[in-house]
């Protein structure tokens, strides 16, 4: 998709971390913004900074888990903006902890936000996009997490591979359409996903303090201590937002944002092509 200028986007998530500079990015290059968020009283403040900078955007207070409540943002959207031409699932939470950490609600929101959300954001959106006669562009943010697995991650790790499946699943349903996709698998990048437990169910409240707690594993507390940390190092959002743009100029599908763990995406891909070798030699594999 090119000539992004005074075309439109609606971003999930959009008051801090990625969905803000992605929201910056655009803007500088003449985008309209619909930036959306569970938080109204941070949204409120994204929108005035971007207005500040010269930014044409609105703010829509969203829950992505409510599907009737992002049907009706979608429509709220185009009726302010005429249209939508980039749909951005970016909105995303986290709930480290090892396996006897781990609870029903806790695999419920996780997935309900990250892979439902972006669900009911294609569901929501889908029949605008489709009907421009320009095409349009979807960007869903998975992360490197989404690619390879890792201890101590698994609810994250889970939801993360099924926005990167459901996006190639796009890719192939929405190009008829004229319609680009593109998954990006960030590494660390500064965001307040670490303290999204704020917008956690009730039955959730307290969890962040008891994993730190003595109570629990020291090896547990450090993980979950270090992931803080470098999530608070991490990227700079603006530099990912310029690359989403990017991509979605080029209609990349694949992003990542940096070489951090490229060899372990790269160990994964060799344990697949160990697994096709094999089947491959076997006289007696099906056919």
């Amino acid at each position: 998709m090119d000539r992004l200028k005074e075309r439109v986007c609606f971003i999930t998530g959009g008051a801090s971390g990625i969905g803000l500079g992605l929201a910056r990015a655009l803007g500088s290059h003449g985008m309209k913004i619909a930036l959306s968020d569970i938080d109204s009283t941070s949204l409120d403040i994204a929108v005035q900074q971007l207005r500040t900078e010269g930014v044409v955007v609105s703010g829509f207070p969203l829950d992505v888990t409510d599907y009737n409540a992002f049907a009706k943002a979608a429509e709220d959207v185009r009726r302010a903006f005429g249209t939508v031409n980039v749909l951005c699932n970016n909105a995303g939470v986290a709930l480290e902890g090892p396996i006897d950490s781990w609870s029903t609600a806790g695999w419920r929101w996780v997935l309900d936000v990250n892979v439902m959300g972006v669900v009911n954001g294609v569901r929501s959106f889908a029949p605008i996009l489709t009907t421009n006669a320009e095409g349009g562009h979807i960007v869903n943010i998975a992360s490197i997490g989404g690619l390879i697995g890792g201890g101590q991650h698994g609810q994250y790790a889970a939801s993360k591979f099924a926005v990167v499946g459901l996006s190639q699943s796009l890719r192939e349903e929405l190009a008829p359409y004229g319609i680009g996709v593109t998954v990006v698998c960030p590494g660390f990048v500064r965001s307040s996903i670490a303290s999204a437990g704020r917008n956690a169910p009730p039955e959730l409240a307290g969890r962040q303090e008891w994993l730190l707690s003595e109570g629990f594993s020291s090896n547990a507390r450090n993980f979950f201590q270090t992931m803080a940390n470098r999530i608070k190092c991490g990227l700079d959002p603006l530099i990912v937002g310029h690359m989403i743009r990017e991509a979605i100029e080029k209609g990349d599908f694949y992003l990542f944002t940096d070489t951090e763990f490229l060899d372990e995406v790269e160990r994964r891909q060799r344990w697949v092509e160990k697994a096709i070798n094999s089947i491959r030699r076997n006289p007696d594999a099906p056919r």
